[in-house]
């Protein structure tokens, strides 16, 4: 999550004089702004950065331009433009996707002191438009006919501490998804965004050895994502999403569940502490994201390939 508040001021004094004189209408205001903006808008996270467009009657666009490869939900807002009209209203919140988003436009209103003055806003991991699938499968992040332990944690997040068997043992992905770039910029930990807009965080006790996988890679469950380093077995899990209603609280809005696992001694198990547990996949398991046409074409190739 991240708030931020930037003034423009001067910067857009300078192009209502400039917008007065004809001949430097559409080249010169132009260009310095583009010039200009980008150091207006920089910030230290850059997950999140703004483009504003002028078209040739001064009406301006603001683009949002996520630079992740996961949805962001983000609150925006413009509170008294002078010389603009925000079509829609001054505030907005659109869920954007990884590229570029228009998030409002503003109609000029008059020819002199136009100035959007300054704005604010908020941005979350996730999209709270999902609905999370409470009965999912997920497998244990390690492989098949592999066991671990499982221990209790503190979090503010339900959050279970996986104790691997082996060391500089691989970690595997627990569900299939896309691999996002925002905790992995700031800790080690790695993050998947998952169909129900939930996703998990992968987070082992010190550092990953080696990380298997690339922001933006879509990841199969059962594939291995990472290796944490020698003498390191502590692997930290937890799997959240974005809830709509704690959106306008301030706190943070998003909700840890408790997955359910399938394993080699049942299905649909909340995970007992102080307990050890052996991995199973199937082919259930593997199709669980897939739709009835790609389920069917993936049992033809993997029944193809065995013979």
């Amino acid at each position: 999550m991240l708030d931020k508040d930037i003034t423009y001021n001067n910067l857009f004094l300078i192009f209502d004089e400039l917008h007065k004189m004809k001949r430097l209408i559409f080249i010169l205001p132009l260009y310095f702004l583009f010039l200009v903006l980008p150091i207006y808008s920089q910030n230290n996270n850059q997950i999140i950065k703004f483009d504003f467009k002028w078209d040739d009657k001064g009406n301006l666009t603001i683009f949002a331009e996520n630079n992740d490869c996961c949805p962001y939900h983000l609150m925006f807002h413009l509170p008294s433009p002078q010389g603009l009209n925000p079509v829609g209203g001054d505030r907005t919140e659109k869920v954007i996707e990884r590229g570029r988003t228009e998030i409002m436009s503003l109609r000029r209103t008059q020819n002199y002191n136009v100035n959007p003055g300054r704005y604010s806003y908020t941005f979350y991991p996730g999209n709270p438009r999902l609905k999370p699938n409470l009965d999912y499968q997920y497998s244990l992040p390690i492989a098949k006919g592999d066991s671990l332990d499982v221990q209790p944690v503190q979090s503010p997040r339900y959050t279970q501490k996986f104790i691997l068997k082996n060391v500089n043992d691989t970690i595997y992905a627990s569900r299939a998804g896309i691999m996002c770039d925002y905790l992995s910029r700031k800790t080690e930990t790695l993050t998947i965004y998952h169909k129900d807009g939930t996703m998990a965080d992968y987070q082992p006790g010190r550092k990953f050895n080696e990380i298997l996988v690339m922001p933006g890679n879509r990841v199969k469950v059962g594939q291995p994502i990472a290796t944490v380093v020698p003498y390191q077995r502590e692997v930290m899990f937890s799997v959240y999403f974005l809830e709509k209603d704690k959106l306008k609280e301030k706190m943070n809005p998003h909700s840890g569940l408790v997955p359910l696992f399938q394993t080699i001694d049942g299905n649909n198990l909340k995970l007992d502490f102080h307990k050890c547990y052996v991995a199973e996949m199937n082919i259930d398991m593997e199709t669980q994201d897939m739709s009835k046409k790609e389920r069917e074409k993936y049992i033809k190739n993997l029944t193809k390939n065995k013979k």
